[in-house]
């Protein structure tokens, strides 16, 4: 774990968050005291392959789900 001030946190935050991104956690400190910490997440979304086959599948759920339904129906029913 590294530590880094405040103002040395500001001026490279790119930096630091590139070296998280590679696991590297930073302590970040306001005078010499810790005040917070910068670490990766636990389960980042690796794969982007599933990620788009989760949102297709929510996508067909939710037209599976209102097949049938007219949309003027839905609108008038709204209005009521």
């Amino acid at each position: 774990m590294q530590t880094v001030g405040m103002y040395e946190t500001k001026t490279k935050l790119a930096a630091i968050l590139d070296q998280v991104c590679d696991g590297n956690t930073f302590t970040i400190t306001r005078h010499g005291v810790p005040i917070a910490t910068i670490s990766p997440v636990d389960n980042p979304a690796s794969n982007i392959n599933e990620t788009i086959a989760a949102i297709r599948a929510s996508r067909k759920n939710f037209a599976e789900a209102f097949k049938g339904v007219d949309i003027r129906e839905l609108i008038n029913e709204g209005r009521r």
